[in-house]
């Protein structure tokens, strides 16, 4: 099974989790890695966390706060953030994020829930505009910023960091820190990713990203409508008028333009 095709049933599921999309995510561009291996990259390490802590405290990892663990992840165990190459691909494949021990926000948060679910910690994600954030189910007082050593962020502190990004003439809304659902986090892992891909004018992994989109639930129709233009500058008109054919049923309510899209460009090969 390709990776497209693995990313697209872990989506389907009612709430997917998120290190095996992450991983489908990171297997589509890196050929020599696996879903297995990466699973079990995340098994090790949070054993090796569970066992140090053990070893050195005599208790399970799990008495620890939700605050002290995020600490120990973010800050004695050297995941952090990369202030250096923030845009940098390598920030939102698991892999390159678990060689590094740098990643962005999102990413890092998503390694919080993963490595805190295997020690019996229950987080979640965060999504503020411009900001990603960790939480604690059962804890609605404090959050946690992997990107920032994993220090404590109160909801004071996390208007004000709104405030901070986009200014006080936008509005802060209380939504900003509900949880974020699965497969918003993971198009957001690939809404990173595509702007990378633009910024570095690499068409080939664009159109990877365009795929990956293309399979959640509820994106296809965007995401296969840039994917349709991305491969018509390329000439592949074949191609792009395919994808309309898919539009045809996946956004019927403009049957007709994409009929009209996919003769217009098969009109072009002749």
């Amino acid at each position: 099974m390709d990776a497209v095709a693995r990313f697209a049933q872990v989506c389907v599921q009612e709430s997917p989790p998120l290190d095996l999309g992450l991983a489908a995510i990171t297997c589509a561009f890196q050929s020599k890695v696996t879903e297995v291996q990466l699973i079990a990259r995340l098994d090790e390490l949070a054993e090796g966390l569970a066992a140090k802590y053990r070893l050195e405290m005599g208790q399970d990892i799990s008495w620890l706060s939700g605050a002290e663990f995020s600490r120990t992840l973010f800050g004695a165990e050297g995941f952090q953030g990369d202030q250096l190459e923030y845009s940098s691909p390598s920030n939102s494949l698991l892999n390159e994020m678990l060689d590094r021990r740098r990643g962005i926000p999102i990413t890092l948060t998503i390694l919080g829930i993963e490595i805190g679910r295997r020690c019996g910690f229950n987080f979640f994600g965060i999504g503020m505009p411009g900001h990603f954030l960790m939480g604690e189910v059962g804890n609605s007082r404090q959050f946690f910023d992997p990107f920032e050593a994993g220090r404590v962020v109160s909801a004071q502190e996390a208007r004000e960091l709104f405030h901070a990004m986009h200014g006080h003439q936008h509005r802060f809304e209380e939504v900003f820190l509900a949880p974020a659902e699965p497969r918003q986090i993971l198009m957001r892992v690939l809404n990173n990713l595509h702007a990378a891909f633009v910024n570095q004018g690499d068409p080939e992994n664009l159109e990877r990203v365009l795929n990956l989109q293309s399979v959640i639930p509820g994106y296809a129709k965007e995401a296969l409508g840039q994917l349709a233009g991305l491969l018509a500058t390329q000439g592949r008109f074949t191609d792009a008028a395919k994808i309309h054919d898919r539009l045809c049923l996946e956004d019927p309510t403009n049957l007709q333009g994409h009929e009209r899209a996919a003769q217009q460009l098969r009109a072009r090969l002749n």
